[in-house]
């Protein structure tokens, strides 16, 4: 198992809620690049003791609290454990973990805050692939920037990204938006 380069720390953040179905085979195949950490955002299934027998640490927050709580969680977690970024991943396997070493080569090739995985919009539902690419469009022209793929959770977010957006107001889905502004 490797961090990456030697003088930058990783771990892999994944959410999840009622993820007991998947969360162990996706813990099990980011273990092959990454630590793991699954924060279980208040599930009613045994996704925490799945993800821990799968060999990942786990934070448990109850009531669910949303996306966005869990990441605080998991970013306070990775500050208090010397982490120079995180990539957060879907607990429900749509994230395919054999790209986490392009996002460490990107990582260490530009030492960049925010590198955002691209899903490949032409396997969507067409009405799905639509409204993404016309939210991707309008975000970017919102932003002055070309993003690319602004409602990806396949993330990395460097230590200095993660300090401030734990200063976020925003509990859930939000939460990633606002970290791309």
């Amino acid at each position: 198992m490797t961090d990456g380069h030697p003088h930058h720390r990783v771990l892999a953040v994944i959410p999840a809620y009622n993820e007991a179905v998947h969360v162990g085979k996706v813990v099990h195949l980011v273990l092959q690049f990454l630590p793991a950490l699954v924060v279980d955002d208040g599930s009613k299934d045994r996704t925490a003791q799945i993800a821990q027998e799968a060999g990942a640490a786990v934070l448990i927050q109850n009531p669910n609290q949303g996306k966005g709580q869990a990441f605080k969680r998991a970013f306070k977690y990775a500050e208090q454990n010397e982490y120079d970024a995180v990539i957060t991943l879907d607990a429900d396997g749509q994230h395919d973990p054999q790209e986490i070493p392009a996002f460490l080569y990107r990582y260490q090739a530009g030492n960049t805050d925010l590198i955002i995985g691209e899903r490949d919009f032409s396997r969507m539902p067409f009405i799905r692939r639509i409204g993404n690419t016309a939210g991707r469009w309008i975000f970017s022209q919102a932003v002055g920037q070309d993003i690319r793929d602004n409602q990806s959770g396949y993330r990395l977010i460097s230590r200095r990204l993660m300090h401030d957006m734990l200063n976020s107001t925003e509990e859930g889905f939000e939460f990633e938006v606002e970290m791309l502004i």
